[in-house]
């Protein structure tokens, strides 16, 4: 593609919702939701968002030490299935995910914790999200 680009000093677009080609293939990214262009910058900026945003720590609890401060915990959440007992929070460094444990620790009876990377697809809709929310 950048061969094409260069070569023949032209534009491609590729229409995809194979989200991992973005990295890829494209020097830059527009995504649309509902018709409406969300993010339009150059891919590198996109991949920084998503190395920002980074992790995210999933929590699985026995029970609730705190109701009130479980229902702001529960607010803070990316995901939250209160049936299976799980909270995932998106975590953006070591320093926060050490807080966010300590507190999570106070609260809740933890039984497990796990930290998984984000993956793409969901730090595309996590800007789109906050792209939404600032119109």
């Amino acid at each position: 593609m950048n061969y094409l680009n260069k070569q023949w000093r032209t534009t491609i677009v590729i229409i995809t919702h194979e989200v991992d080609y973005i990295q890829t293939i494209c020097s830059r990214a527009i995504i649309l939701s509902d018709g409406e262009i969300q993010y339009n910058n150059k891919t590198d900026e996109l991949i920084d968002i998503i190395a920002r945003r980074g992790q995210y720590l999933q929590i699985g609890f026995a029970e609730v030490k705190n109701s009130e401060a479980f229902h702001q915990l529960v607010e803070r959440c990316s995901q939250a299935d209160l049936s299976a007992k799980k909270l995932s929070f998106p975590i953006h460094s070591e320093e926060e995910k050490e807080l966010l444990i300590k507190e999570c620790s106070a609260i809740l009876s933890i039984q497990e914790m796990s930290v998984e990377s984000l993956k793409l697809r969901e730090v595309l809709e996590d800007v789109i999200k906050e792209r939404m929310a600032n119109c």
